[in-house]
Order: C-alpha cells, then structure tokens, then sequence
C-alpha cells in the first residue's frame, strides 16, 4: 500500500482528488478505516508516513536501488522499493 495515499486518513472517493487528513501523520495501530468491509477495520493496521518508512530502509543500513508507484487511477495506491545492503 502506498504510505501517502492510502489508509483512513485518505479520502478516496473521487480518484482524481484524493483529501489528505491529519491522520497521515499518525504512528499508531487504528481500527479506521474508509472501507467498513475491509480487513484494516476488521483487524487494523499501523500507518508510517513516507519518511518513517525510508528512514527504517536506510536505519537498518540497506541502500534503495529502485522505487515504483503504480495503481489503477490517476493517484498511486502501491509503493514498491527495492533496497540492498552494500557490500
């Protein structure tokens, strides 16, 4: 899932606009959700904001090699990264 547009913090019900809230910024387990049918309000998840994510790739001493956005709208909803850990 991509970190920056997709969780309870993005409303996604115009997929050419997507409505960021203040919840981007949160770094907790949340049972919110924008869909009441899916596993993240069934079980939840944690979010980390982009640059948390990026930072415990580097912290963990892994240098990224290639990053991919994609989706099935004009806004990304899938962050992909590849990352290696140098020799």
């Amino acid at each position: 899932m991509h970190p920056c547009y997709v969780g309870a913090f993005a409303d996604r019900s115009e997929p050419e606009r997507i409505v960021i809230d203040g919840g981007y910024a949160s770094r907790e387990h949340t049972l919110r959700s924008w869909n009441s049918v899916g596993v993240r309000a069934r079980v939840g998840a944690w979010h980390l904001p982009l640059a948390d994510l990026l930072n415990a790739v580097a912290a963990a001493g892994l240098v990224v090699t290639r990053v991919v956005e994609s989706g099935s709208g004009p806004v990304p909803d899938v962050l992909a990264l590849e990352a290696t850990k140098p020799h």
